[in-house]
Formats: structure tokens, sequence, C-alpha cells
């Protein structure tokens, strides 16, 4: 996907932190200037501090391999974790899955919340006209999402490579399904039947790292209130207020979040470049050294 792909901060993170910079108390309600600056600061700390991992900004991984994907088919559970993790091209049969839409339907678990699905389409699209539908495990049975659909192309839906992502549901459950074990599990049904053979060659969870959506949504909320300070009428508050907050909280918290994470491991970075970051490379504390011992 690589970094311009990486939702690392979106305006409802900006107002989780700070509530007033997205209920009107700040004049504006959304910050993508101020998002996309703070963004662009973390990718510079990275290209510093890992300089010797080429391109690793693009490098920083949020999507993983689902425990379980299950097609329910005919009234049957087929088991497609295997191909939807594999790089092997388009052996996840999304026509198949979906032969008898108003009953065929496909279930992904994580064994955490997840924000969305990244799906790997090449050569086999869709071109039916066919609407997505997704829902949750929650305490009423299957809830539908409200989903921003990337692989849609007009009305056809897995047309084309892209991401389904979701705002998380505060009360997602875990259930048992197909008999794995207990995990947050999200449905998708389609409308209508997929073009022939339309195939996916990954279906991946997608779960922005957490330690660095953090660090950009503070640095990013000390844009705000600097764009604040320049827009009131009197600078005097909001100059003050950008000093103290940007120079000494909410910059200050991200750097120091950002060198825990830097100097303890747990950056998110696949070196190889293998479409998933292994337990080895989770722990990469910088800086990394290559070459002959």
């Amino acid at each position: 996907m690589g970094w311009s792909g990486l939702t690392l901060c979106t305006d409802a993170d900006l107002g989780s932190l700070e509530p007033a910079s997205t209920n009107g108390q700040w004049k504006n309600v959304t910050w993508p200037n101020q998002r996309a600056e703070a963004k662009r600061d973390l990718k510079i700390k990275l290209e510093i501090d890992y300089s010797q991992i080429d391109n690793v900004a693009d490098k920083v991984k949020d999507t993983h391999p689902p425990e379980a994907i299950y097609g329910y088919t005919g009234g049957e559970f087929i088991d497609w974790s295997a191909e939807a993790s594999s790089l092997d091209e388009d052996d996840v049969d999304l026509a198949s899955v979906f032969t008898t839409p108003a009953s065929d339907v496909l279930y992904i678990g994580s064994s955490g919340e997840f924000d969305g699905l990244s799906v790997r389409l090449l050569d086999q699209l869709n071109a039916v006209a066919s609407t997505l539908t997704v829902k949750y495990s929650g305490p009423s049975g299957w809830t539908a999402l409200t989903v921003v659909n990337g692989t849609a192309n007009g009305s056809a839906t897995f047309a084309k490579s892209g991401r389904i992502t979701w705002t998380i549901p505060s009360n997602w459950e875990r259930r048992t399904l197909a008999n794995d074990d207990a995990l947050f599990w999200v449905q998708l049904s389609v409308s209508a039947g997929l073009t022939a053979n339309t195939s996916a060659t990954q279906v991946l969870l997608v779960k922005a790292p957490d330690p660095l959506k953090r660090i950009v949504a503070l640095y990013a909320l000390g844009y705000c209130v600097e764009t604040m300070a320049a827009q009131a009428p009197s600078t005097d508050y909001w100059a003050g207020r950008s000093r103290n907050q940007f120079k000494t909280g909410y910059k200050d918290q991200a750097d120091a979040l950002y060198a825990s994470l830097r100097d303890k491991g747990g950056m998110p970075i696949d070196v190889d470049g293998d479409e998933t970051v292994s337990p080895g490379e989770e722990n990469i504390v910088s800086p990394v050294r290559f070459g002959r011992a």
C-alpha cells in the first residue's frame, strides 16, 4: 500500500483527544492540512532514524493476515484463510463464495478489533452492479456497518483493489463461528452475483498502528492550535495556548512517544517486503545495522 495509503489520523481521532477540535469550539471541525503536516513530520523522523532501510516510510504496514476467513456457501463453511493471506494470485474465488447472494456470505475474523479490510485484486474483476453490505457481531446479532468501499467502481463492488473501511463500533463482541476460537467477526454479503471467476489475491485486515496514530494526532493538534492562533481576532490567548500546548504539550507528548517506540522496539516495518510484519520486524530498534558480521 505504501505510506500514502496509511490512514494514521482522522478528525475523529483528534476529537477523541481534544473534543473542542471537532465540536465547533475551535471554529473548524475538520483539519485535513494539519493532519497531513503531522503525518509528514512522522515520515521525516522515520527517514532520519531508519535511514539504513530504503524507503522506510513505504514499509510501515497497517495490514495483517486475519486469524480466519470462511465462506458460508450453500449452507457449508469453506476455509479461505490460507489463500487470503498468501501472495498467490487470484486464489480467493469470490464469485464462488457468493454463488447465491441471498444466502451466501464471507466471514473475516480477528483476535482484535480492526478498522477495515484491504482487498488486493488483479485480473479477475467484477463488472456486475452489486452492492456490498458489511455487518459486525454485536450484542443484537449481526449489525450493519457504514463503510467506505474502496473496491467499488461505480455500482460494481470488487471491481478494483482497495480498502473497505469503517469506524470501529463500541459494542463489537467476540463470538464463536465454524467451531473456531471466539473472534471479532465481520460478515460480507453482496446484492447480486459477481462476474464469473472474480477473485482476490489477498484479503487482509486493516489495523492502523496505534502508537503511530497517537503520535500523528498529537502533532496535528499542535498545528490545529497554531491555526487558531492565526485566525483569532485577538491572538493573545491562542498564541499563548499555542506556545504552551504545541511546544511543551502536544509536541512533547508526541516526541516522547515516538522516542519510546524507536528506542524500545515496536515499529511496524515490513523490512523484507513480504506484505506482512513478522515478530522480528515488529521489534525493530533504531539504529538498524546491515552488512557483514
